[in-house]
C-alpha cells in the first residue's frame, strides 16, 4: 500500500515537472518505469515511444518498451500485436 502510494507520487511530481520540461528525457524514462511498475502499461507504452522518437537506438529505452507485456502494444486489424510495424519491433 505505502509503495503504491510513493509510486503515485512519483507519477504525479513526474508529471508536473514534464509539463514545464518536456524535453526532459531522463524524467521521462523515469516516468515510463513508473507507469510500468504500477501496471500501466499503455501509459508507459506512450512514454517509451516519445523517448525513442527522440533517440531511436537508447538500449535502456528499447529494454524497457521491450519489456512491456505484449497486450500493452498496437494491435493490428486482424487482432494480433502490431509487430510487423516495425523490424523486432524496433521504431
Amino acid at each position: 500500500m505505502v509503495e503504491n502510494a510513493r509510486l503515485s507520487d512519483a507519477e504525479e511530481m513526474l508529471q508536473q515537472w514534464l509539463s514545464s520540461h518536456p524535453e526532459d528525457q531522463e524524467a521521462r524514462f523515469l516516468l515510463a518505469r513508473v507507469f510500468a511498475w504500477q501496471g500501466k502499461h499503455a501509459e508507459a507504452l506512450e512514454q517509451y515511444e516519445r523517448l525513442l522518437e527522440k533517440e531511436p537506438g537508447n538500449g535502456d529505452y528499447l529494454t524497457g518498451r521491450a519489456m512491456l507485456p505484449v497486450r500493452a502494444r498496437p494491435v493490428s486489424p486482424n487482432g494480433l500485436p502490431d509487430l510487423l510495424s516495425h523490424p523486432l519491433g524496433i521504431p
